[in-house]
């Protein structure tokens, strides 16, 4: 397998972990902004518009209130043109709060209650008002609390509990946001430190794969070149560029090696010549052609003539 093969696996361990970090980032923004716009387009509207239903309630409440001690009929009139704004207000505000931000099925149920209990609360405010008089104040302000607080503690009862709940749900959107943000810094922290082990991992498997085996070949090219003919080449097994690259400095090395041999033989052939060429006698040829021999395989040139002469 090539060395390009060999790191095609990391490289491309290293790009699908690149996508899971693009992948795993997007997911995280993905959901924090789900949340983030559900928050903006629905839990504080809600809790808006809720707010402003209970200050129409209240000024229906003021205006029932005030119309018991109104001493003219121009003052009634006005108070009960106050109370009916205010309740068109807050039927309006339920109507929009139904229309786009009822969030599930229990916000659903509160509203409807929150809207019974308003539709119970207006007749019976209208009527108390229809029947207030300034010269019967103690017996209007029992008439109050007779006929209308009970609706008007079931509205405000009603609404609260409306109220509580969108808060309750923003709470749980802040708290789901914070756990998305978490996770996703969490995620994208692992995803982070495998991105940093493949890089380090392909760094080592370069340097295991090209950078130390190049660095061994060169080093028995030096060696092959300062004469070191019989120097043993390593990574001759290897099947990629470098076992290609160990095998042509074989094959350079047996073919310096065997010219070596070729310029050995050649010289000591042309001094065996001339020397046997100034020789006598058979004896004399014998002699020297050995003196000449013995010291290319380790033999004693001096003995040798030594030898020959006693003969």
């Amino acid at each position: 397998m090539s060395i390009a093969k060999k790191l095609l696996i990391p490289l491309a361990a290293l790009v699908i972990g690149m996508v899971t970090i693009f992948a795993v980032s997007w997911q995280g923004l993905a959901r924090l902004e789900r949340l983030s716009d559900f928050m903006a387009d629905n839990v504080t509207p809600s809790i808006g518009i809720l707010a402003n239903v209970g200050h129409e309630i209240i000024d229906m409440e003021a205006a029932v209130r005030r119309n018991a001690f109104a001493r003219t009929d121009e003052e009634r009139a006005d108070l009960v043109k106050k109370f009916n704004v205010a309740r068109d207000n807050a039927t309006r505000m339920l109507q929009q709060y139904e229309d786009s931000l009822v969030a599930d099925s229990t916000d659903a149920r509160d509203l409807r209650d929150t809207r019974a209990a308003l539709n119970a609360f207006v007749p019976a405010a209208q009527e108390l008002m229809s029947t207030q008089r300034v010269s019967a104040v103690d017996e209007q302000s029992r008439a109050l609390s007779d006929s209308l607080r009970r609706p008007a503690d079931a509205l405000t009862g009603t609404l609260d509990r409306l109220t509580d709940y969108n808060q309750e749900v923003a709470v749980g959107t802040n708290a789901s946001a914070a756990s998305a943000l978490n996770q996703a810094r969490k995620e994208l922290t692992i995803a982070l430190m495998g991105i940093i082990a493949l890089a380090i991992s392909i760094v080592l498997a370069f340097f295991r794969l090209v950078i130390q085996p190049i660095g061994r070949l060169d080093a028995t090219v030096s060696a092959i070149a300062a004469g070191e003919l019989r120097r043993t080449v390593p990574l001759l097994d290897q099947r990629d560029e470098t076992g290609s690259l160990a095998r042509a400095i074989e094959r350079l090395r047996v073919a310096a090696l065997e010219l070596e041999h070729e310029r050995f033989t050649k010289s000591n052939t042309d001094a065996i010549v001339a020397v046997l060429q100034g020789t006598s006698s058979t004896v004399e040829f014998g002699g020297q052609l050995l003196g000449e021999l013995l010291p290319l395989v380790g033999g004693d040139r001096k003995s040798t003539r030594l030898n020959s002469s006693h003969t």
